[in-house]
């Protein structure tokens, strides 16, 4: 049996220009969403808001990018009541936003790309009558891998969901709110903590760690974004791997880390490591956030492919946001919205291995130390398969 969803407006039909004061009963403005065309309740589940624009007869807005909180379980009702003079209008924008503040869901304008896979693509033309229910029902899809202008919206962004290929925020699950469904398989204690949005995962520094059901090709390189609350190493262990996918015997691709270089493991800095060769890390692109100059370069890199912009490391026992971002022509590291230290790209492709699992939290297949297992609390990690604006970071570290 098809189920909807339906966002319910309260407005207010006014009967006339002249009679502008008289409010001729309530009218209920419904928007149904037949809930098998949003094909993932984990995205469902997170819905908190519509943003929609609806313009008069004569092309002016009276809502324009409205948002409006929704609340309910099979019924999103809206936190406000709007007043609407009796007559016609036209919905112009439809878009849902889970409570990450990223549209999930939206309705596409006729004539743009994806406008040509639903039926009823906007605009969709309404009336407002007095005591009288007016029922429209968008086509909505994801925007999971798509761009606004693909939908038609070229006064919106969709940025931050834009290729992203996994998402993690942790509340009290390890399962993947990207909508590509690569949930984690989780070898830990199952212990969650408050998180900087809702909850965080914690990791024990000893023993737990998370793997993907589908490990993630890295073959041109991952932007990784990620908050930590770091303990620090334990002892003479590394305990700072983010996330890897990485075999030392022959497979490695690439190292998230938090904890220093080989010389200087307690050095809490963030670190990307990108192989080009997978027998040997000496052929790879890596940055590090704690390098201050040339000659802390581990060996075997280039010096002159750094550059040190705001060198810096990750404060232990405190929430930091961290971003690993490979763009075309860097391999960069940013801290709390700040570019730290950047490498030029040697290479254009990255050693990928389909069998190599990826996982959160540790290094399973070799590494310098006999631990590499993450000591301290993670939350909102994302991957993505494109590189982050310096707008889109800061967004994320604002969070």
């Amino acid at each position: 049996m098809k189920r909807e969803i339906m966002f319910v407006f309260f407005i207010y039909s006014i009967l006339s220009c002249q009679d502008e004061g008289k409010v001729g009963g309530i009218g209920n403005f419904v928007i149904k969403i037949d809930q098998t065309v949003l094909n993932s309740s984990v995205l469902i589940d997170n819905i908190e808001s519509a943003i929609i624009t609806v313009e008069d007869e004569s092309g002016l807005s009276v809502f324009d990018s409205e948002e409006i909180i929704l609340s309910g379980e099979d019924k999103f009702r809206a936190s406000k009541v709007f007043k609407l003079k009796q007559g016609n209008y036209s919905l112009r924008k439809f878009l849902l936003k889970n409570k990450y503040g990223e549209v999930v869901f939206a309705s596409p304008r006729r004539g743009s790309e994806k406008a040509q896979i639903v039926k009823k693509p906007l605009n969709l033309n309404f009336r407002i009558l007095p005591e009288k229910e007016t029922i429209l029902s968008p086509d909505v899809i994801s925007t999971r891998a798509a761009t606004s202008k693909e939908f038609g919206y070229l006064d919106t962004t969709f940025d931050l969901i834009e290729n992203l290929v996994v998402y993690y925020p942790f509340d009290g699950s390890v399962s993947d709110y990207s909508g590509n469904n690569n949930h984690a398989i989780d070898y830990s204690n199952k212990i969650y903590v408050d998180g900087v949005l809702g909850q965080a995962h914690n990791f024990n520094g000893s023993s737990d760690y998370l793997q993907l059901m589908n490990t993630v090709d890295a073959t041109n390189g991952l932007t990784v974004s990620f908050w930590i609350y770091s303990r620090g190493t334990d002892g003479f262990q590394n305990n700072g791997c983010v996330l890897s996918k990485y075999n030392m015997t022959g497979s490695r691709g690439f190292l998230i880390n938090t904890f220093g270089t080989w010389s200087d493991k307690y050095r809490n800095e963030l670190s990307g490591h990108f192989y080009s060769n997978p027998e040997t890390s000496d052929y790879r692109d890596c940055t590090f956030s704690g390098i201050k100059n040339e000659g802390e370069i581990p060996i075997n890199l280039i010096p002159a492919a750094y550059k040190f912009v705001n060198p810096r490391e990750i404060e232990l026992n405190k929430w930091t946001h961290c971003v690993i971002n490979v763009t075309d022509v860097e391999v960069q590291a940013w801290i709390d919205g700040e570019l730290t230290v950047s490498k030029t790209r040697e290479y254009i492709k990255y050693n990928d291995d389909a069998l190599t699992p990826t996982v959160v939290g540790t290094i399973l297949f070799g590494g310098k130390g006999t631990n590499n297992f993450l000591n301290g609390y993670l939350d909102e990690l994302r991957i993505y398969n494109r590189p982050l604006t310096e707008n889109e970071i800061a967004t994320l570290a604002a969070k």
